[in-house]
C-alpha cells in the first residue's frame, strides 16, 4: 500500500469512476455526488515520479 488514495483506489479499481481521459501521460477520472461536487473531476499523472 502507498498511502496514496488514486494509487491504491481509484486506479486499482476498488473504487469505481468513469474513465474520461486516458493519455501517454495522464489518466482522467470523474465520479458522481461526492462531498465535493456534483462531478468530481481528476486528472492523475502516470508517472509520480516527475512530482
Amino acid at each position: 500500500m502507498t498511502e496514496d488514495f488514486y494509487c491504491d483506489e481509484v486506479l486499482s479499481g476498488k473504487i469505481k469512476v468513469n474513465k474520461v481521459l486516458k493519455t501517454e501521460n495522464v489518466f482522467g477520472v470523474s465520479s458522481y455526488k461526492t462531498f465535493l461536487a456534483e462531478v468530481h473531476f481528476v486528472v492523475i499523472p502516470k508517472n509520480t515520479s516527475l512530482l
